[in-house]
């Protein structure tokens, strides 16, 4: 394209996801950035237009874009001449065809682990990661039960308070309230 890429309306920021991107070469991860800060991250070898510069004659000028919405990360080929390539196996060795080139106008949607590499530049594979939001756990009321060693109840959990102690089994224990 010879005019900057236009992000669509439905780019957003992430929101239940952190994505990062990052740069391997010969297996070994070198680099590693935030793709959390913007709705967008253009890929390409101008550094004037782009976001993420990739500075190899085969990556097009405006090669590639990442496209986040709240819940998401997309890739999309901006129809570059020498091709897009992904890889839902996340290999992070450069091999001679990564995965299948993205093709046309329409963004896919990544998934955790996927790698990725622009152009037929052989040198750097990326990989993206955090696309899967944080696994919650589900809320349990803490274990209470009594210390022989001493009038204390005892809580099995994180919290402090500031008149608690910590007894031999590591345990917290806070003051019994008698009712």
């Amino acid at each position: 394209p010879s005019r900057r890429w236009r992000p669509p309306d439905w780019s957003k920021r992430p929101v239940m996801h952190q994505p990062r991107l990052e740069a391997y070469e010969g297996g070994k991860m070198v680099r590693s950035m935030s793709l959390c800060g913007q709705i967008s991250f253009l890929v390409g070898r101008h550094g004037g237009q782009v976001d993420i510069i990739v500075a190899d004659p085969s990556v097009s000028r405006q090669h590639a874009v990442f496209i986040n919405s709240s819940t998401a990360t997309h890739l999309q080929d901006l129809e570059s001449a020498q091709g897009t390539w992904y890889d839902e196996g996340g290999r992070t060795l450069n091999v001679p065809q990564l995965g299948v080139r993205l093709d046309g106008p329409k963004p896919t949607k990544l998934v955790e682990g996927c790698t990725i590499r622009f152009g037929t530049y052989a040198r750097t594979v990326y990989r993206v990661v955090g696309l899967e939001p944080p696994k919650l756990s589900r809320w349990s009321q803490p274990h209470l039960c009594s210390c022989e060693s001493c009038s204390y109840r005892m809580v099995v959990c994180g919290a402090l308070h500031p008149s608690s102690r910590a007894c031999s089994r590591s345990a917290i224990h806070l003051p019994h309230v008698s009712h």
